[in-house]
């Protein structure tokens, strides 16, 4: 599916951010999850379980139902499920057969994020689960946006900065920008983007965070996890040496097929108790995610207007963005192989 090759979506066999760690309590939440609705919970000893969305009974959704006892109780005819998905209670009958059963998905909580691996279980492997923290930066901003839009748009929007200069003018960037030389480096699931602005005026967010509005020197780079997480840096030097540097992390899971669930958190290393730094740094992200939200939306929308999937014309700018398209495709490609 664009702007992948023809019947690709995406990975199964990856972790994936499902939401963030507040988000799950001992009420249940529904998360549309790979075009398959799945149903979290937190159980009395903190962790979280994660099970199909979808009784088997009569389908109606698990999330509409209510914990009892850490087990999961349908809110249609009260049949009830064990966190490993065993149907373990029938209230019209003395058994529960085994057909009632549901899969429960792995998953981890980092404090932070809940991750989920919507793939074969027995693949799973917790120490792959990426580490988001950094030494010396402090997560000040945490956002989440449910985007309306395939989740390759967001990803294609992050592997190609150039955007920066118009999408996010009078905010986060800055003049020039697409015209800066580009390093990339690559690995077999990652690839790296990164550019450096020497002598540029100091974009107007920045400025406003740093108090400063005279030439900067800006370093900025984006790493894309294929399939699901990017990590950025944003490195700013005045006259008198460094401002601030910021790191920021991107996690992009698919939704249904054409739309995306979108989390973000923002990370600082200077003035880590300024409160009305902290401040500004939630009012610049949340006006930037909803620049790129709305680019992508828009895009989406005129895609499915189309009579058939578009076909992009490439510029030079559109390196890094293809090489990511390739890894996905071939993460794809060799998950198929393995079945």
């Amino acid at each position: 599916m664009y702007p992948l090759l023809e019947n690709l979506f995406a990975p199964l066999n990856s972790w994936y951010v499902a939401a963030s760690s507040d988000e799950v309590t001992t009420t249940p939440l529904e998360r549309w999850l790979l075009e398959q609705p799945v149903v979290f919970y937190r159980r009395s000893n903190g962790s979280v379980t994660a099970l199909d969305g979808r009784c088997p009974h009569r389908h109606f959704p698990l999330a509409k139902g209510r914990v009892v006892d850490d087990n999961l109780q349908c809110g249609y005819h009260g049949l009830t499920f064990a966190p490993d998905g065993r149907c373990i209670h029938v209230p019209s009958q003395p058994f529960a057969p085994a057909a009632c059963n549901i899969a429960a998905h792995p998953v981890v909580d980092d404090g932070t994020w809940v991750w989920i691996w919507p793939g074969d279980p027995a693949r799973a492997d917790v120490r792959l689960v990426p580490n988001t923290a950094a030494e010396g930066f402090r997560t000040s901003v945490r956002a989440y946006r449910h985007v309306r839009g395939r989740y390759m748009l967001l990803h294609d929007n992050l592997l190609d900065l150039t955007h920066l200069e118009y999408l996010h003018a009078g905010g986060i960037g800055s003049t020039g920008a697409a015209d800066v030389l580009e390093h990339r480096t690559q690995g077999e699931d990652w690839v790296k983007s990164e550019r450096e602005q020497v002598d540029t005026p100091c974009p107007p967010h920045f400025a406003a965070l740093f108090g400063y509005s005279g030439p900067v020197t800006r370093r900025f780079g984006m790493t894309c996890h294929v399939p699901a997480l990017h990590v950025g840096y944003d490195e700013f030097s005045g006259p008198s040496g460094t401002l601030g540097r910021f790191r920021v992390c991107h996690a992009i899971t698919p939704g249904r097929k054409c739309e995306a669930h979108y989390f973000v958190t923002a990370a600082r290393d200077f003035a880590l108790d300024n409160q009305d730094l902290t401040a500004g740094m939630h009012n610049a992200l949340g006006k930037t995610l909803d620049e790129d939200v709305a680019a992508a939306e828009a895009i989406e929308q005129m895609i499915t207007s189309l009579r058939e999937e578009p076909r992009d014309v490439l510029v030079r700018g559109d390196a890094t963005c293809v090489r990511g398209r390739r890894l996905f495709e071939s993460m794809i490609r060799r998950e198929s192989a393995n079945l």
